[in-house]
């Protein structure tokens, strides 16, 4: 910490990721808070990511398309998604697709088996990034089931400019980073998850202000917004030397 101190600038994606270096002893009169970088407006402006568009696409969804995506780990709880959906009564609205090989896919395969819900979910595996962008698409929901609670996601940040509703984790960076634009359930908690499910799913107006939401808070997020943000700090800093 007697080191580290000694550094004019400490940079964190997230508010939380910045209290625990807080909690750590770094000077809080050093550190600044600036998310991921993302090229957010490559993928709104590249898709024809507008209010109206996102608008539309919700309220005339008849199924819901449930996207989650990643590496396939354990630590990654896909199997609270799984969960979710079996305490659903009215399943055949749903389509999940879960995206990503790993480790434990063969088991969420099997546990979707065994509780009856192979008509529901599509595991297509390890994707291209263009395939994943087709998913994006399709996609009128964007879950994001476990994280590291501190961390922020590139992932996330890109669901958001597709302009998509978001279900996290909540009290940690995710939720920080989804803002209006998610809502939020217990860490680990599938029920909870399953209510938010359903919360969305059964009220359009609901998803179509979360998906404006999301999309608002993505522009916002942009790399050259942040990159600007970044220059500002370094300029700064220089000029303290020059001082």
């Amino acid at each position: 910490v007697l080191i580290a101190n000694k550094l004019d600038a400490f940079i964190f994606t997230t508010p939380s990721v910045q209290q625990v270096y807080h909690d750590f002893g770094f000077d809080k009169n050093k550190s600044v808070i600036i998310p991921d970088f993302v090229d957010t407006r490559k993928i709104i402006d590249g898709h024809g990511r507008k209010e109206e568009a996102i608008s539309a696409f919700q309220r005339l969804a008849e199924t819901i398309n449930v996207f989650c995506s990643g590496r396939m780990i354990r630590e990654k709880g896909f199997e609270l998604v799984i969960k979710a959906l079996a305490e659903i009564n009215n399943k055949t609205k749903y389509r999940v697709i879960m995206s990503g090989g790993g480790l434990d896919e063969n088991r969420l395969k099997q546990m979707v088996k065994k509780l009856g819900l192979e008509n529901y979910f599509y595991f297509p595996g390890w994707v291209s990034h263009d395939r994943l962008k087709d998913f994006f698409l399709q996609a009128h929901v964007f879950i994001l089931p476990k994280w590291f609670i501190e961390y922020s996601s590139v992932l996330l940040i890109e669901a958001m400019a597709y302009g998509l509703p978001t279900i996290i984790p909540a009290g940690g960076g995710l939720e920080w980073l989804a803002g209006k634009g998610g809502l939020t359930f217990s860490e680990d908690n599938y029920l909870e998850l399953a209510d938010c499910l359903e919360k969305i799913s059964n009220d359009q107006d609901l998803r179509v202000s979360l998906a404006r939401n999301s999309l608002k808070s993505s522009r916002d997020l942009d790399y050259k917004r942040l990159t600007a943000a970044l220059e500002r700090i370094m300029y700064g800093l220089t000029e303290k030397v020059d001082e």
